[in-house]
């Protein structure tokens, strides 16, 4: 085995914590720009949609995360598998000083209803597989300063999307 740094078994101590709580969001990033290190964000809203952001991978190089989303809606049976988004793969920077651009997936044209946005996922370090994540749910957040959101701010919570 090799020797790791004490620096080295900080960071990925602080990276495994991140990725174990990964539908906990500890920030208030605009959608498409950036989600929490290492966290997934599901922001409820304009226009009839449901947008899942990838994670901000920027503070981790060498750490990437292969994904899916898949939206759920509410039904008299439950919570049924609604519609899927196609996989998506976000990495970390090269470098410190090369920031990645994040992924994400929109479902768009949705009809009135509750939804709900999980993840699948698997982590990885330096190509290597370190953590598998199936069907995880998010903490969903209405999109910010959206004039048209009144009922999805007033029926959404954090466990789910109200588009209506």
């Amino acid at each position: 085995m090799r020797n790791i740094s004490g620096c080295k078994i900080k960071l990925l101590a602080a990276f495994a914590a991140a990725a174990g709580t990964v539908g906990v969001l500890v920030g208030t990033a605009a959608p498409a720009s950036a989600s929490s290190g290492g966290t997934f964000d599901a922001w409820c809203g304009y226009n009839h949609s449901v947008e899942v952001d990838g994670p901000d991978l920027n503070a981790y190089p060498g750490w990437s995360t292969r994904w899916y989303p898949t939206l759920y809606r509410w039904t008299a049976a439950g919570w049924q598998a609604y519609r899927y988004g196609a996989t998506q793969t976000q990495s970390g920077a090269g470098t410190w000083t090369m920031p990645d651009s994040i992924t994400y997936w929109t479902f768009t044209n949705l009809p009135t209803g509750y939804y709900q946005a999980r993840v699948t996922l698997t982590y990885f370090y330096t190509g290597v597989a370190q953590a598998t994540y199936t069907d995880r749910p998010l903490v969903h957040k209405p999109v910010p300063n959206d004039p048209f959101n009144y009922a999805v701010v007033q029926y959404s919570t954090s466990s789910y999307c109200y588009e209506g």
